[in-house]
């Protein structure tokens, strides 16, 4: 009996523990906090031309526009889902550095970004509450 116990209770804790999220490291972020901060800091943001990004289960698309670059962002529920949402773009945004993904966010750029294009966007991923 004793042994059934512990083996129980050890059960129970690795089911308590990848229930609690253990699966999910990868931050969330918010769509509209991020759009928000885009906007404020002088992109074109729109979702009247992301119908394509927000197919399936995407939570939220966005164009944004933003000096001499584009990019289509994709905000997924969880990061699980934004990587499949990754590995799809990758098939028609060609170019090493055109898709990234990021939590449960993924980007799709126009062109190759620069190191500061990448950070100016990347700063205004804000996390979801």
């Amino acid at each position: 009996m004793a042994f059934t116990r512990r083996a129980c209770a050890l059960l129970c804790g690795i089911v308590a523990v990848a229930g609690c999220g253990g699966g999910e490291a990868d931050p969330l972020y918010s769509a509209g906090a991020t759009r928000t901060c885009l906007e404020r800091s002088g992109a074109h943001v729109s979702s009247e031309d992301a119908e394509y990004v927000a197919q399936g289960d995407v939570s939220r698309g966005y164009e944004v526009a933003f000096e001499h670059i584009r990019l289509s962002m994709a905000f997924e529920r969880t990061s699980g889902v934004a990587a499949t949402t990754a590995a799809s773009f990758a098939k028609y945004f060609l170019g090493d550095g055109k898709v990234q993904r990021k939590g449960n966010t993924v980007l799709a750029w126009d062109k190759r970004p620069s190191d500061a294009e990448r950070s100016r966007i990347e700063s205004c991923l804000k996390p979801a509450l």
